[in-house]
This record gives C-alpha cells, sequence and structure tokens, in this order.
C-alpha cells in the first residue's frame, strides 16, 4: 500500500512538471509573434507527422498487411500580413525516404539551420523546441487537413501509394502548390557533431560569437558554444533534380469569385457526364445530378444546390 501510494505521488508530481514545461516553453513561441512587425519576419514550426500508410481506392485483404509507411515532413512558415493586423500561414510537406525524428534534436540539425540559413540568404535568430508530449500544434492541425484532401482523393476512384502520387493527392486540395524533387546526399562526407547534452536544451539563440542555449526559455544561466567548434558540418546538397513542378491556386470559400468557380466546376461536370459514366448520384430525392469527382459533388450537398426534373 505504501508503494502505492508513493508511485501516485511521483507519477502527479511528475505529471505536473511536464505540464508547467509545456506551458513555459510555449512562451518561446510567444515571444516570437510578439517581437514581429513586419512581413520580412517568420516564425518556422517544423514537426514530422505520422507516416503516411499507403490507400488504394480497391485494396485487397492481402495488400492490407506489412504496409511500409511514407515519412512526412511539415513546415508552417507565420508572418505579419501585408496591413500588419493578421497573420498569414503557409504550409509546406516534405516527403522523405527515412524517418528520422529520433535524429531530429540533434547537433547537427541544430547547427545546420544557421549554416543553411546563411546560404540562403536568411537570418535565422532562434531555435526553440517544443516540451515532448505537450499537446497538438499548428502542425498537426495542418496534417489533419491535408489527410481529409488526401481521403478525398481516394475517394475519387484513386491510389496513393508512391511520393509522386501523395504529392498529386495533396495538389488536389483547395489553395495547394507542390514539387517533387530527388536531392543527392553522402552522408559519409560530413562531419559529426559532438554535442554532449544537447538533448537537455530545448533553447538556442545564433549569436555573433557562437550558439548561446538554455535548458528552458530564459531560464537559469546560459551557455555559450564557438562557431570553431562547429566548422565544416555542413554539406550543401550537390544536386537538386525537379521531377514534377506545379503550382496549384484556387480561390477560398469566401472569395467573391467563388461561385463563378462553382458553375465553372459544375459545367465541367456536366460535359463529364456526356462522355463518362457518372460515380456520385445526387443524394436529394427529385434530383437528376449527377458528378464525376467526389469533390463537386460534396461542395453541391453542402451549399443544397440541386436540379429536380421537369
Amino acid at each position: 500500500m505504501l508503494h502505492t501510494v508513493k508511485q501516485a505521488r511521483n507519477n502527479i508530481m511528475s505529471w505536473k512538471a511536464h505540464q508547467l514545461r509545456s506551458v513555459h516553453q510555449y512562451q518561446a513561441k510567444c515571444s516570437v509573434l510578439a517581437k514581429m512587425k513586419s512581413k520580412c519576419d517568420v516564425l518556422l514550426a517544423q514537426d514530422w507527422a505520422m507516416k503516411f500508410m499507403p490507400r488504394k481506392f480497391r485494396e485487397p485483404q492481402s495488400d492490407w498487411f506489412a504496409k511500409r509507411g511514407l515519412p512526412w515532413h511539415i513546415t508552417v512558415a507565420i508572418r505579419k500580413s501585408e496591413e500588419g493586423e493578421q497573420f498569414e500561414s503557409q504550409t509546406f510537406v516534405h516527403v522523405f525516404q527515412n524517418y528520422n525524428a529520433g535524429c531530429y534534436h540533434s547537433g547537427y540539425t541544430i547547427v545546420s539551420a544557421k549554416f543553411a540559413g546563411d546560404i540562403a540568404g536568411v537570418g535565422v535568430e532562434r531555435n526553440d523546441f517544443s516540451d515532448p508530449q505537450g499537446g497538438r500544434g499548428i502542425c498537426d492541425r495542418q496534417a489533419a487537413t491535408i489527410k481529409g484532401d488526401i481521403g478525398r482523393y481516394v475517394n475519387e476512384g484513386n491510389d496513393v501509394t508512391t511520393a509522386i502520387q501523395l504529392k498529386t493527392a495533396i495538389e488536389s486540395g483547395p489553395g495547394s502548390c507542390a514539387k517533387a524533387s530527388y536531392v543527392t546526399f553522402n552522408p559519409s562526407s560530413t562531419r559529426h557533431v559532438k554535442w554532449d547534452g544537447v538533448s537537455l536544451l530545448n533553447n538556442f539563440k545564433y549569436e555573433e560569437n557562437g550558439i548561446r542555449a538554455w535548458r528552458a526559455f530564459n531560464v537559469g544561466p546560459r551557455k555559450l558554444l564557438p562557431w570553431s567548434q562547429f566548422e565544416g558540418v555542413l554539406q550543401v546538397p550537390e544536386t537538386l533534380e525537379v521531377v514534377r513542378h506545379r503550382h496549384v491556386y484556387k480561390k477560398s470559400a469566401s472569395d467573391p469569385n467563388a461561385a463563378s468557380d462553382a458553375n465553372s466546376r459544375e459545367q465541367d461536370d456536366d460535359g463529364e457526364n456526356e462522355q463518362a459514366s457518372p460515380l456520385f448520384p445526387c443524394p436529394e430525392e427529385g434530383c437528376i445530378k449527377a458528378y464525376s469527382r467526389f469533390v463537386s459533388f460534396t461542395s453541391t450537398s453542402r451549399h443544397g444546390e440541386t436540379q429536380a426534373t421537369t
């Protein structure tokens, strides 16, 4: 009985400490958003999403087991609008060959962020990590939206089993632009970053003399590591081969021209119905409309647009 009480007490104290760290680390993001004055200041929120399991429109039971997921990484860029009153965001999705979430909080990632920014001509000031299991963030919300677009794409009779098909499925969503490319990387030519205790540090500030690190946001003495300790650790990708490059812009539902886009989609569907058999008939009683695309079917059902027989 005494052991059970002590264990319960330790679990409660650990839970309270986790809540305190999560709330305190969130202040790092709030401080950056408060300091953003123009659209040139950008906050990047990055996170690995759960591996995407390949999906098929008609999948046999033999393909249901032993699937190999697609690792994909989400980056959300946040900045102030031109008026400076609201925030704007844009999401970037990268599909990788390997899932490297275990190496995310490493010295190589922290140091490379600064060096890569210098090569691209972008000044990187800070790198802050959220507390593990600190709740859902903006990357998780964007991942949920993208998964919804992928599910709709599969319901239209398509398969998503490769990175190229995943890119096409993401493009099918509203307001999306995507690119597929190959990057060559030679890990044997890179230098290993030796940083003892880097997993215990969560906040990093890039200065002229080196990297200043904290265990918690603006708490306690900080440790300064000179840049001379990290010379020659970054390898720039030698080649970048773009396989498919396509930009797609679709107006949102709040756009005043969205109605004309909806009418054009209906005209396209009417033309498609003459050539191909429709897959999605209207569920309203007496409506004779049928659609070849699932997105047109859901859009019309949401707004209650039907066409009855005369």
